[in-house]
């Protein structure tokens, strides 16, 4: 948490802080979020003392639209990340000393920096993956992205007649997990 000068920030700076950044972010006022952190607190006792029962996953408060944007986002990201690693493999991998005795090539020298970013291109394409994912629908990830699907993330917007056609671009799919 960097709240500015850690000297001169007392313990009450720094727990408003934390409060403003990272708890019930979208409450303005503190009371607000005392009354819904209280509601949150009464409804875990009374789940413990099983007064209540456990929410069903299919209910709406557990339920939250991913965007397309969002998710486009998210693979580029990881597929970014795996850009960067293959890169940073790639140079490691000329700049060992122990490489045949051959003398190690200029860090800062252009054709140096492109070399070990065409290797890394040619090993994980982000172009490639992106189309893949938007032509078939299909998530391919180390991760996982946190999803509870890999496939079925594109529909095909049949055009049987224009209110069929827009209501693809309005309805929420709630998944192949469903």
């Amino acid at each position: 948490l960097d709240v500015g000068d850690e000297a001169a920030c007392s313990d009450e700076a720094a727990g408003r802080a934390l409060i403003d950044r990272y708890i019930l972010v979208h409450a303005d006022e503190y009371g607000q979020k005392w009354e819904a952190l209280m509601a949150m607190v009464r409804k875990l006792y009374a789940f413990a003392d099983d007064r209540v029962q456990e929410e069903s996953s299919d209910a709406l408060v557990n339920q939250e639209v991913l965007l397309p944007g969002h998710l486009l986002c998210m693979i580029v990201k990881e597929k970014l990340g795996e850009w960067l690693a293959a890169c940073a493999s790639h140079a490691r991998r000329e700049l060992e000393p122990q490489r045949a005795g051959k003398e190690p090539p200029d860090r800062r020298a252009d054709d140096f920096l492109k070399r070990c970013m065409d290797r890394a291109t040619s090993q994980v394409n982000v172009g490639s993956k992106v189309d893949y994912f938007l032509v078939t629908g299909n998530l391919v990830s180390q991760s996982g992205l946190d999803l509870q699907q890999t496939s079925g993330f594109t529909i095909v917007a049949e055009r049987l007649n224009y209110w069929r056609f827009i209501s693809h671009f309005r309805s929420v799919h709630r998944g192949a997990f469903f």
